[in-house]
């Protein structure tokens, strides 16, 4: 237990050392810690009155480790996170592009319903006039004509018809005769 805790202790002293601000004098100036800022005001940080250890000197090529070492952490913890990003972004590419497609699915499909209710409704009004043409042939007021010549022409057959009727029936009135349709079948 002794030793964890002197192990703590030295590894306190050695991050306090490490992160401790050392100020130096420029060498071959002639200026003193005084006159380099020119002010003449005491330059000493807060951090370089705290304890420093006597055992650790700090060197250029520890510092460069050190530098490297984070450097390198720092560099590898933005590639994961870089590659997290990336997967991310490549995640939402695909779901976008699967959100796409079903919508071009979905209008392709909405096309194909138009053109086919179109399609119905045609059928349905020709239906309907089919219907109302057959209901009109069936009511028992229709009249078979047989012998109508053929010089008369389909759109002479309402003029030819009247004559026909009045010579038929001379007393009725020309108003009572309504032909709601008439039709020519060639035998």
């Amino acid at each position: 237990m002794s030793n964890l805790k002197q192990k703590m202790q030295a590894d306190k002293m050695y991050c306090s050392g490490f992160f401790t601000t050392r100020v130096s004098t420029p060498k071959n100036t002639g200026l003193t810690d005084q006159d380099q800022d020119g002010d003449g005001g005491n330059d000493t940080l807060p951090l370089q009155n705290s304890p420093k250890p006597q055992n650790l000197p700090v060197t250029q090529d520890f510092l460069q480790s050190c530098l490297e070492d984070m450097s390198s952490k720092i560099l590898a913890s933005l590639q994961g996170t870089l590659r997290e990003i990336c997967k991310d972004v490549q995640e939402l590419g695909d779901r976008t592009a699967r959100v796409e497609q079903h919508m071009e699915d979905q209008a392709s499909a909405h096309n194909d319903m138009a053109d086919q209710v179109q399609s119905l409704q045609q059928q349905l009004e020709h239906t309907q006039r089919k219907i109302m043409d057959l209901e009109d042939r069936s009511q028992c007021q229709n009249l078979r004509i047989w012998g109508i010549p053929e010089e008369v022409m389909q759109q002479d057959l309402h003029e030819y018809l009247i004559g026909y009727f009045k010579e038929l029936a001379a007393d009725l009135p020309v108003e009572v005769l309504l032909l709601d349709r008439y039709h020519w079948y060639k035998s």
